[in-house]
């Protein structure tokens, strides 16, 4: 060894081949065979390949041939590496298999390329020998076996190559410390618990005994787990293998001195002692299952004939779940049964319940167990236990976790114990599967003390029903009551007590019961006797109407024939009213039996040819669209002739025949509904003349009745919207006449609303003057809108003395008059009257705004306005003469101002002067001038000028 590679820690040997671990991290291997030992293959530094673990090598082993080296390490002092590490010698590729995870590891390290190159050219650096070229392992050559519960979450800690098979690698494997919450994590607790896989909670765990696993290690293939056992507890440890025996260390006993002990593989039962050329085929064999080479497989067995192996064969299927292949070992060993279960379980979805199948068929429950619970086929596990007769087990799963089969297998747990004598026991599971109504009673029918003890002690009311009548079968009347009557049977027990002539018992049982049945029965056993009135009460109880008219007609019951009648079969109606229709004074019943019977035009004649209003009111109620329309025409005409003019309306309506129905009521002033309105709706495929004069004849019936709303709806379905219009003015809604004129959107529709919205205190409702204006423009009638404007102006002069606003409406007024569309005379003469209006108008203003700077001038003018012709169509002179008379009063000229007052007075008679001067000068004249003057204030006689022809607009399109 050199320095850099340090001193050996481990060695082994196996043959003629030596392998060296060496402190610094070099594995050498070294071929003894010749004179001098010489080193077999580069060496390996591990170290290289675990840069980032801590890794401490606990054990080297060599194959038989020296190609491949099986490492055991661990990650620290403390942890054991879960890895067994194989190095391929010849390619320097490290594989293994990873017991944590239970499946094999993917190639991994620093690979040398030896493809073309062996040992002596690595050394020497020659050329190619004639050596055989060795092919590396690459990932893609690793067959995925998947991973596996046995040996997942183990570590290894021993490991032994087979001395003639360099295949051949056999681990002990042990548990690695987990949380004992997570075993068997598959199954629920309490299942758990009930089969026994886990122990009381006060009791600790215990450690599951370690696993022996058989590996293939090749070339080709890498690491394949083969076969997996576990430790037989009477072991101690694993030491070596030699196919076909593994080889161990026994616990001490006094009673054996050997403590070396060989088990057999269990491929090889049966065939320990064979020769080598078996023994090959058989390991042959092994491997290309385990590779999934059928082909191969089979050509290497072909020698063997023993049924002892293929027995073996198939066993060893039930680990590698090879169904195909155990298919085939069954045909061998002439196992039909297990051959047709098998197939059967081919339709179950999980590979695991089909595999459990098979290892049924071959014996090994307690695998077929862990593979049914593995999959979570439970249903199949409670098969497996009733058929293997362990019924504790079967009913704990059935009721963990297979509860849709819990009353099948307490069922047949009842059959098993009745087969084997145990009848309490077969009570209590027939009770609990819910069959104990049926099969307690066959199972005690030979033993009728037993089965009548049963009854009474279980207080189930259908076996004490079943049992009262055995006893009333047999004879044993008295029991049979007390029965009955603890079942509560009313029937039963109505029979037998009538049976017995106890007829008041039965009377007083069926009207408790209500028993419909009961009452039926009874009911016959009174009309026999003769009672009829009872059997007629009872028969109603029962519902049999047939039975109580029959009753009735027989014995003259005309009043009570009319209640049952009514609810019996039409038939039974019919002849009930044949019956009424011979007596006198049932005439009305007739009538109703008739037509609740359906012959509507026989009860409608009976009602006409006996006069009977009543009756006949009542068929006519019921009468609807569907109804013959000659019917519903002849009922209309009997009770117009005879004054009845709502009904009338009514049935005209019915039968379609509007205009009729309107007719009478303009003629006979009946107010017309909206429930009226709304039936007459003419069909779609009418004339649409037909609907028009229809809805305008509804619209003037409801206008002259004073229905303005309904009257305005059917005159828009008419289509006559100036008509809805006018209805609508006349209810006076005004939120619905904005609407409809909003909608309309007509000329004369936007006049009409706009004309009646004037009506209106428009002066407080800035909105109604703003739909007044946009009415009369959508409208297109600009002279109205000009009249409005001119009212807007007059009011402002009126009722605030703002001139300024009135000027403003007038030099509107005059902007719509230009524009309007009238007479041309009429045109130029509102235009000349709105123009004089606005310069009066305009020089009023002017002269109040002239007083601040020249006040005489401003007195000038207002005396010049007061002169001026019509002066009063556009500025009040009321207003003139009290500016002029503040005037004079201010600069203490009390005579003029007292004057103009007088001319005030002339001019205008019956108005008052504070309405026009505020009373504080009236106050300083009459002080200083020594006179009264008359203050009542009233309403000047010039207000609402210019509303006449609002007014007169208005009326003009309401007529």
């Amino acid at each position: 060894m050199t320095e850099v590679e340090g001193s050996p820690l481990h060695m082994h040997i196996a043959d003629r081949y030596l392998v060296v671990y060496t402190s610094n991290g070099f594995l050498k291997s070294y071929d003894t065979y010749r004179r001098e030992t010489r080193q077999s293959n580069p060496p390996k530094n591990l170290k290289e390949n675990f840069p980032d673990e801590e890794c401490v090598i606990r054990s080297i082993k060599v194959n038989c041939n020296g190609t491949k080296v099986a490492i055991l390490a661990s990650k620290s002092a403390s942890s054991p590496d879960p890895r067994l590490i194989v190095w391929y010698c010849e390619t320097d590729v490290l594989l293994g298999y990873d017991f944590g995870k239970g499946k094999p590891l993917k190639p991994f390290g620093k690979n040398i390329d030896c493809k073309n190159r062996n040992l002596e050219d690595f050394i020497t650096g020659s050329r190619p020998s004639y050596r055989k070229v060795v092919k590396a392992v690459s990932s893609t050559d690793i067959i995925d076996q998947g991973e596996s519960e046995e040996t997942a979450n183990r570590y290894p800690i021993f490991a032994s190559w087979d001395p003639s098979d360099p295949r051949v690698l056999v681990v002990q494997i042990t548990d690695i410390p987990e949380d004992p919450n997570e075993k068997n994590k598959d199954l629920s607790k309490s299942l758990q618990e009930a089969l026994g896989l886990i122990k009381a909670k006060e009791k600790k765990p215990t450690a599951n005994p370690d696993n022996i696993v058989s590996l293939f290690v090749t070339q080709d293939n890498g690491v394949l787990l083969h076969d997996c056992f576990t430790l037989n507890p009477s072991f101690l440890k694993f030491i070596a293998v030699n196919v076909p025996w593994f080889f161990f260390i026994a616990k001490p006993d006094k009673n054996i001195r050997e403590r070396v002990r060989s088990v057999s593989m269990k491929n090889f039962l049966g065939l320990e002692n064979s020769t080598p050329e078996v023994r090959k085929a058989m390991l042959d064999f092994a491997y290309e299952m385990t590779i999934g080479n059928m082909d191969e497989a089979f050509l290497a067995i072909k020698v063997i004939k023993s049924e002892t192996v293929w027995e073996n064969m198939a066993k060893m299927c039930v680990k590698t779940r090879r169904l195909d292949v155990a298919s085939l070992c069954l045909g061998h060993m002439g196992h039909a049964r297990g051959a047709r279960a098998l197939r059967d379980a081919s339709k179950e979805p999980e590979l695991n319940a089909r595999v459990g199948m098979l290892a049924i068929q071959l014996g090994m429950l307690e695998d077929a167990e862990r593979l049914y619970i593995s999959c979570q086929r439970y249903d199949l596990l409670n098969k497996m236990y009733q058929a293997s007769n362990q019924w504790s087990k079967a009913i704990a799963t059935a009721e963990i976790e297979d509860r849709i089969n819990l009353r099948t297998t307490y069922f047949n747990f009842a059959r098993h114990c009745e087969l084997s004598g145990d009848y309490q026991s077969a009570i209590n599971a027939y009770e609990k599967s819910e069959t104990h109504r049926f099969e307690v009673p066959r199972m005690l029918q030979n033993d009728a003390p037993a089965l009548e003890e049963y009854v009474i002690k279980s207080n189930d009311k259908k076996l004490m029903d079943w049992w009262a009548q055995y006893l009333e079968s047999t004879g044993q009347m008295s029991p049979a009551i007390h029965f009955y009557k603890a079942s509560k049977n009313d029937m039963a027990l109505v029979k037998v007590l009538c049976f017995m002539g106890n007829i008041d018992e039965a009377m007083s049982v069926a009207r408790d019961s209500k028993d419909k049945s009961a009452c039926y029965h009874l009911g016959r056993q009174l009309e026999k006797n003769g009672m009829y009135k009872e059997a007629l009460e009872f028969y109603g109880k029962a519902t049999a109407y047939t039975n109580a008219t029959r009753v009735c007609r027989d014995n003259g019951f005309d009043a009570e024939l009319i209640t049952y009648a009514l609810y019996s079969t039409p038939t039974d109606m019919i002849q009930c009213a044949q019956y009424y229709e011979n007596i006198n004074n049932y005439f009305d019943k007739a009538v109703l039996l008739y037509h609740k019977a359906g012959m509507v035009s026989k009860a409608l004649q009976l009602a006409f040819d006996r006069q009977e209003f009543s009756a006949l009111q009542h068929i006519t109620s019921n009468l609807d669209d569907k109804a013959n329309p000659e019917v519903v025409n002849t009922c209309a005409q009997f009770f117009l002739q005879h004054h009845e003019y709502t009904k009338a309306i009514e049935l005209f309506i019915l039968g379609k025949k509007y205009l009729e129905a309107l007719d009478i009521c303009i003629e006979q002033h009946i107010r017309m509904t909206d429930s009226m309105v709304e039936n007459m709706h003419p069909e779609t495929n009418k004339d649409p003349e037909y609907k028009k004069l229809l809805y305008e004849r509804i619209g003037e019936c409801c206008m002259s009745q004073g229905n303005y709303h309904l009257a305005t709806k059917n005159f828009t379905q008419a289509g006559n919207r100036i008509k809805a219009m006018k209805a609508l003015l006349k209810s006076g809604d005004t939120e619905k006449i904005v609407f409809f004129a909003g909608v309309s959107r007509q000329k004369e529709i936007y006049i009409m609303a706009a004309n009646h919205l004037q009506r209106l205190d428009w002066r407080q409702d800035p909105e109604i003057m703003n739909n007044i204006v946009t009415f009369y423009t959508k409208g297109k009638s600009l002279d109205s809108l000009a009249g409005f404007y001119d009212a807007c102006a007059q009011v402002e002069i009126d009722e605030y003395q703002n001139y300024e606003k009135a000027l403003g409406a007038l030099s509107e007024a005059l902007k719509c008059i230009t524009k309007a569309t009238m007479d041309r005379d009429l045109k130029e003469q509102r235009e000349i009257e709105f123009q004089r209006k606005i310069t009066y108008v305009k020089k009023f203003i002017a002269a109040k705004r002239t007083y601040e700077m020249d006040k005489e001038e401003s007195m000038k003018r207002c005396a010049s306005l007061l002169e001026a012709p019509s002066i009063e169509q556009a500025v009040r002179t009321g207003d003139i003469y009290g500016f002029m008379v503040e005037h004079y009063v201010n600069h203490k000229n009390y005579q003029k101002g007292f004057a103009l007052l007088n001319e005030l007075r002339a001019q205008l008679p019956g108005a008052s002067l504070n309405y026009y001067v505020d009373q504080s000068y009236l106050d300083q004249i009459t002080e200083n001038l020594g006179v009264a003057l008359a203050t009542e204030r009233q309403v000047p006689p010039d207000a609402g000028h210019g509303h006449e022809e609002i007014e007169e607009d208005l009326g003009r399109y309401l007529d």
